[in-house]
């Protein structure tokens, strides 16, 4: 997804300020991140354990500029920011060895 981004910026010219964090829909913990890889590969012999924290740390990703978010987004092809669960279903579905973007 950051390479269509990245294409889209050069390729359609997309002004950008000096520094411009772009980020996915809504947020994931590293336990949802590790089963949506393991359920988007299919595989059940991976065991993700949750652990209760004594610490709990929000270490959530955002951008100051939701607008440019949103339009870069557009620009690479989507309707809207995906969700991190659909962008890593959309590269387990992209056969690397066709040599195409999804």
């Amino acid at each position: 997804q950051f390479a269509r981004i990245c294409a889209a910026v050069v390729l359609a010219g997309v002004e950008l300020p000096a520094l411009q964090h772009v980020g996915p829909s809504g947020s994931v913990t590293k336990a949802e991140l590790l089963e949506a890889f393991a359920e988007a590969y299919k595989r059940e012999d991976v065991v993700i354990e949750r652990r209760d924290a004594t610490t709990t740390l929000d270490r959530t990703l955002s951008t100051a500029s939701p607008d440019i978010n949103a339009g870069l987004w557009r620009a690479a092809g989507y309707a809207e920011a995906p969700t991190v669960k659909e962008m890593v279903l959309e590269v387990a579905r992209h056969d690397f060895r066709l040599g195409t973007a999804p």
